[in-house]
């Protein structure tokens, strides 16, 4: 897939002037990890970024960069993440960045977590970053400790 250059130059410059050496990010939608190397970048070896991604194949993509980047502070998670912990079906679309979680229909079966149930161990999380096409509800029902330890929620 190809990305434009400028496509999240709004984010990046967000994430420039916001994060922090040292910083622990949370991106649930990470894609390719676009967002998830920006963040990297900035917080450093002594930072972390979890990011997770539901798609199986767009994981694979996510998790490739991760390694071409040598990005040890990257942690990837194949998961969708929601309200509940059970299987759940994502969309299949050619453009990766538009899947979501569908009740029926065509796409791949995944499993799914609350973010309060994986282990992120951090007791301050900086940015929580979410772009989940619509399912940005239920991505916030499962994550009710880890927003306690939340400073700045971030809506793509």
């Amino acid at each position: 897939m190809w990305i434009h250059p400028e496509e999240h130059s709004g984010d990046l410059n967000f994430y420039r002037r916001y994060l922090r050496p040292g910083d622990v990010v949370v991106d649930v939608g990470a894609n390719i990890g676009q967002l998830a190397l920006g963040a990297a970048a900035i917080v450093g070896d002594s930072g972390k970024v979890y990011a997770f991604e539901a798609h199986p194949v767009v994981a694979g993509f996510l998790k490739k960069n991760v390694a071409l980047n040598q990005a040890d502070q990257v942690e990837v998670f194949p998961l969708a993440v929601g309200d509940q912990n059970k299987g759940v079906r994502i969309s299949n679309k050619n453009s990766d960045d538009q899947n979501e979680i569908v009740a029926q229909g065509p796409g791949v079966c995944v499993e799914q977590r609350r973010l309060d149930d994986v282990t992120i161990p951090e007791p301050e999380i900086a940015l929580l970053k979410i772009d989940v096409e619509g399912y940005e509800k239920f991505v916030l029902l499962g994550a009710g400790n880890l927003l306690r330890r939340t400073q700045v929620v971030y809506f793509e």
